[in-house]
């Protein structure tokens, strides 16, 4: 009885590092289809980010001079 619960848990333990080495390899297999890099991720958001900042100082930018406009012209 005990060697056949030792071969069960062996059995357990084998087809429980194949689970963990397929789970592995499709996790692998995933990010190289995506492709996606953190690093290049972050680069870009930081990218992004500066642009909406630029773009936000040129609107209160026009927003100031329209109002200058308008009351220059009272």
């Amino acid at each position: 009885y005990i060697g056949e619960v030792a071969n069960v848990g062996s059995i357990y333990r084998t087809t429980s590092q194949s689970l963990q080495n397929t789970s592995s390899t499709i996790d692998n297999n995933r990010q190289a289809v995506i492709g996606v890099s953190s690093d290049e991720e972050l680069t870009n958001m930081i990218k992004y980010q500066q642009a909406y900042n630029a773009s936000s100082r040129y609107i209160n930018v026009l927003s100031e001079m329209i109002e200058h406009l308008l009351t220059a012209m009272r």
